[in-house]
């Protein structure tokens, strides 16, 4: 799943999917963090913190690929 997180850190859930390899996943969102109050549990920014896009693994199989 797709996430946007704007300057002041307010996260907002995409509806759509990107399937991407977990290699361009790991090269590209290397910020794991946990999510509170979403569907998924885990998601993987493109930058730290502050204005980014972010994925969250959609299955258990892809959480593991990414690991």
């Amino acid at each position: 799943m797709v996430y946007t997180r704007d300057e002041g850190g307010r996260i907002t859930r995409q509806h759509n999917t990107v399937a991407m390899s977990a290699d361009e996943i790991r090269d590209g969102y290397q910020h794991h963090e946990k999510l509170m109050g979403w569907p998924e549990k885990d998601i993987y920014w493109s930058t730290p913190y502050g204005l980014g896009n972010g994925l969250a693994p959609a299955s258990d199989a892809a959480k593991q690929s990414l690991t």
